[in-house]
């Protein structure tokens, strides 16, 4: 029987020869640039970060969302006094859906969907007296199965889209009952169950 120190050996081993293997394999220098303050971005502390059907990098950090065009970040911020901006600056996840808007999950204010052709957001809480809302507003991960059908995984239960993408002001959701109801992260099986 191996010793636990060995088995870790010889993980690292085999993640460092896989890597650099997919290296090689490419055939191409690989050039890493570093971002942070300095060139535009709202916080160094990045939970998300997705590339858009347009090319647009967005990033989620502890302190709001950035979008990068390849030569600046624009900022985009919670702000008190304007519905229709980013509902909190913490971003847990980042989802493009269907319709091109970028879902922001965010760490306590729900959901803030991003209408790229209008430039703003519209935002989606949970409300206690609405059976319809989201379940919580900690947000851990948003996705889509095979069917279009949008998911989002709460501290506080699995929630589906029932109502038409195209018009977030206008979300419903499903709430799934299951025996426990802090969801991390989903995946579809090949069957479509998660």
């Amino acid at each position: 029987m191996m010793s636990l120190a060995l088995r870790r050996l010889l993980v690292k081993i085999c993640c460092f020869f896989m890597l650099s293997q997919a290296m090689n394999i490419s055939g191409q220098n690989l050039t890493f640039f570093h971002y942070g303050l300095a060139e535009g971005m709202s916080d160094p502390s990045v939970g998300a970060i997705l590339q858009d059907r347009t090319g647009f990098i967005w990033v989620g950090t502890d302190f709001g969302l950035n979008s990068f065009d390849g030569l600046r970040f624009k900022p985009y911020l919670h702000d008190i006094s304007d519905s229709l901006s980013l509902s909190a600056n913490s971003i847990s996840c980042l989802f493009e859906a269907s319709t091109g808007h970028i879902w922001v999950g965010t760490r306590g204010g729900g959901i803030s969907v991003y209408d790229p052709t209008h430039e703003r957001f519209t935002r989606m809480l949970h409300k206690a007296e609405d059976s319809s809302s989201l379940s919580n507003n900690y947000i851990n991960h948003i996705t889509a199965d095979s069917e279009g059908h949008i998911w989002i995984a709460t501290e506080n239960g699995l929630n589906e889209l029932i109502s038409d993408p195209q018009y977030p002001q206008a979300a419903a959701f499903r709430t799934l009952q299951l025996p426990f109801s802090h969801i991390y992260c989903m995946a579809e099986w090949p069957r479509g169950t998660y």
